[in-house]
């Protein structure tokens, strides 16, 4: 499963500056990492109520895109970005 979405990831990326999700710029995010539109709704309540900054924005974002990845999934859902919220609220 992980090498699958590791596989994926370079599928996405080739001939991009960068190779993973990881490494996304925040700025490039939109177009290299777009997230389905309840996801993105999502995103930014989670984001409001965790009081996370700009960074933590992105960093939930692209662990959101890594999960859809695990899953096999080209566009991350909401389901994603409430696991991935799950994880940073783990870690805190």
């Amino acid at each position: 499963r992980v090498l699958d979405a590791l596989e994926r990831q370079r599928r996405r990326f080739r001939g991009s500056a960068w190779e993973r999700n990881a490494s996304i710029p925040a700025a490039a995010l939109e177009t290299a990492a777009p997230l389905a539109a309840e996801a993105r709704h999502e995103l930014c309540a989670a984001v409001t109520h965790l009081g996370a900054s700009g960074r933590g924005f992105a960093i939930l974002w692209r662990v959101a895109r890594t999960l859809a990845d695990l899953d096999g999934i080209e566009v991350a859902g909401p389901e994603h970005v409430a696991l991935a919220c799950e994880l940073r609220a783990e870690v805190i």
